[in-house]
């Protein structure tokens, strides 16, 4: 286990030891970054919103640590060109960059303060 001070920033920069990697959807969506969803086989690539992304998970009560959550996706390249067989292999990452096609829907303003007000403190 890392020895991290808990009150450290989230984010992971070069050099900088003291901030707390991202480990959870819910992570993403409070810090404002966007969840990469690249598929092994094909590299195709799909650039999610973290607040949407974290709805889609709460609403379904899914796990939402991004090192279990890859197994919710699978790349709709590759998945049905292999008859009888559905790959899911698909990487997380945490990016800056703009979101990318159509995305899953955005909680109400209600449920998206009372997250934010919960990890506020």
């Amino acid at each position: 286990m890392e020895n991290v001070d808990p009150r450290a920033p989230f984010g992971w920069i070069p050099g900088k030891e003291s901030y707390r990697a991202y480990r959870h959807i819910t992570d993403c969506a409070l810090f404002g970054a966007n969840v990469r969803v690249t598929c092994r086989q094909c590299r195709s690539a799909k650039i999610f919103r973290g607040y949407a992304l974290w709805w889609l998970f709460h609403r379904k009560r899914w796990d939402d640590s991004l090192q279990t959550a890859g197994r919710r996706f699978r790349c709709s390249n590759c998945c049905y060109n292999q008859i009888g067989r559905r790959f899911r292999g698909v990487e997380l990452s945490v990016t800056e960059e703009e979101p990318t096609g159509p995305q899953p829907p955005m909680p109400d303003r209600y449920v998206w303060k009372r997250l934010v007000n919960r990890h506020r403190s």
